[in-house]
């Protein structure tokens, strides 16, 4: 291609992404050379800058906002020093953003802390900086630089293990008003510093707290409360809108499966009250570990999530045999405060019949179409996922003609995602249950599922019901085939994925569409004698034959 059709695309890119080429020739970026890049705002580099320099240094001006060095670098610690960090960052002066990847530095070689400050405090707009996992000398000493700098909106590091930060943000020697301008942060860092650092982030909207310590001691007292005290630590943070804790390995052999870590009902209720812009909450414990969430009452998870209007994602591994109370309370008090709820996670067993038909629904009217609504991801009407088991359902009821339709109103409208410890059931204690007794449980659970969930995109088992079995299993669109998918999530049978799609012509023979109208009905009415009237053939009796491709 000719210079000058190159420089006309090159024109037009804002964002650019280079790595590394698998022949290590020089020459790999030559088309490269002497372009422009007027519009280019976001550079990510995953190359080693010593071999590919001269054909990409036009690539760095002044316009850029985002840079991300990814790519290993060669030349050791001191070429890095003195040549490629001068040579990415000099010409960029109004860079906004930095990342440096974990593979930029040498592990062997890694670069000091005191070379990076030096360089980035020459970037008067830097807002955003991202050394998580980088291989850093001093981050202790880097990440005390920072909290200094104005400006500073967003900031993921991993401290040093030990307390060697401790003393700038506890006690006399503290800092006044350290990271006055943060809003996000994402750390790795001890407990002590996790539970200091809160009172001086006023302005944090998004926290990301990963807490561990070197597992070489015993258990101290004061770990065995390390998640509910940092979650009352954050009762000052009322602009938090995103918050994830997960606690790692603090002791040796702590936390385990069998010493989880409590959090109680009263924190939640005050985290809920004191940050109510919250959206995301995300609380977990290492595996095999889980959250003892036996301090959580009803009573609490209602005010909770009363307190959360604004609530779009929840996820808190609970440990199931310590929050049985929540099997059936709270996907109510979810549904009736958290309206914008999309993704529920959640490790207790819950029980979806237990949720009523919404509203007092009536029949529907017989030969009506019951499609449930689509997915984001597919809006066709003539798709295969149209001619589904649940995207094509004939209500053949025998209703009074005097009784109104009505349509129902599903609980979580916008759920997507539905995240929970498989129950115990028939299906899940063994083989020897008949089929009658497997056919109305499903019903019963596909029911709820069909009703309260219609954007449903990922039903996943987060272990089981005991909390022994951590392994999960994801059903992915479930609403396509509701009773296929029920069976083989309360079976703990992986998702069939064994159809074959690909040959137009040939029928599904698992798919109602091809018995035309002799399928299985479903329909949302509370007055039926059951949620499924049956005709001919049901995606039931189509779901049992899976037990023929059992998971091995």
């Amino acid at each position: 291609m000719q210079h000058d059709r190159r420089q006309f695309y090159a024109n037009k890119v804002e964002q650019l992404q280079l790595s590394d080429p698998q022949d290590e020739n020089d020459n790999e970026y030559e088309y490269l050379r002497d372009l422009k890049w007027p519009r280019l705002k976001t550079l990510e580099l995953n190359i080693d800058w010593q071999l590919y320099q001269h054909n990409l240094r036009e690539l760095l001006h002044a316009d850029l906002q985002s840079l991300a060095i990814a790519g290993p670098q060669s030349g050791g610690s001191s070429y890095v020093a003195q040549v490629t960090l001068p040579a990415l960052l000099s010409p960029c002066q109004n860079l906004k953003r930095v990342t440096l990847g974990p593979d930029t530095f040498s592990h062997e070689d890694p670069i000091h802390a005191s070379v990076l400050a030096y360089h980035l405090d020459a970037l008067r707009d830097l807002e955003d900086v991202d050394v998580l996992m980088s291989n850093i000398i001093g981050k202790d000493l880097f990440f005390g630089h920072l909290s200094k700098r104005q400006g500073l909106k967003s900031l993921a590091i991993d401290l040093d293990p030990g307390l060697r930060t401790l003393p700038l943000f506890l006690g006399p020697a503290a800092l006044h008003k350290p990271f006055s301008s943060l809003e996000r942060l994402q750390i790795v860092c001890d407990p002590e510093i996790a539970l200091a650092l809160p009172s001086h982030l006023y302005t944090l909207k998004e926290l990301r707290l990963a807490i561990e310590r070197q597992s070489s001691g015993e258990i101290r007292l004061s770990d065995l409360s390390i998640l509910d005290d940092v979650v009352t630590s954050l009762l000052v943070c009322s602009s938090l809108e995103l918050l994830e804790i997960n606690v790692g390995n603090l002791a040796s052999g702590f936390p385990t499966a069998q010493l989880n870590l409590p959090v109680g009902g009263a924190a939640l209720v005050k985290l809920a009250a004191c940050c109510p812009r919250l959206r995301n909450i995300d609380l977990a414990a290492l595996d095999p570990s889980s959250i003892d969430g036996s301090g959580i009452s009803s009573t609490h998870f209602e005010d909770f999530c009363k307190g959360l209007p604004n609530l779009e994602e929840l996820s808190l591994k609970v440990h199931p045999a310590t929050a049985t109370i929540l099997q059936t309370t709270a996907l109510p008090s979810l549904a009736r405060h958290c309206p914008k709820l999309e993704v529920l996670r959640i490790g207790v067993p819950l029980q979806l019949p237990k949720l009523p038909l919404y509203g007092g629904v009536s029949q529907p009217l017989p030969n009506d179409i019951i499609t449930p609504p689509q997915t984001k991801y597919d809006q066709r009407p003539d798709s295969h996922q149209a001619m589904s088991s649940t995207m094509k359902l004939v209500a053949a009821i025998d209703t009074p003609s005097a009784t109104p339709p009505n349509s129902y109103a599903p609980l979580f409208p916008s759920l997507t995602v539905l995240s929970f410890a498989r129950p115990e059931t028939i299906l899940s204690k063994g083989n020897n249950v008949s089929l009658s007794a497997e056919e109305d449980l499903v019903h019963t659970w596909a029911q709820s599922l069909f009703t309260h969930f219609p954007l449903l995109e990922q039903l996943e088992a987060w272990g089981d019901h005991t909390g022994r079995d951590n392994r999960s299993m994801s059903y992915f669109l479930p609403m396509e085939d509701i009773l296929e998918a029920t069976w083989e999530f309360l079976s703990g049978v992986e998702q069939s994925l064994w159809q074959d799609g690909d040959d137009e012509n040939e029928e599904d023979v698992f798919s109602p569409a091809s018995f035309g109208q002799d399928a299985y009905v479903l329909s949302p009415g509370v007055l039926s004698p059951g949620p499924f009237e049956r005709l001919v053939v049901s995606d039931w009796e189509m779901a049992n034959q899976m037990e023929e491709f059992r998971a091995r």
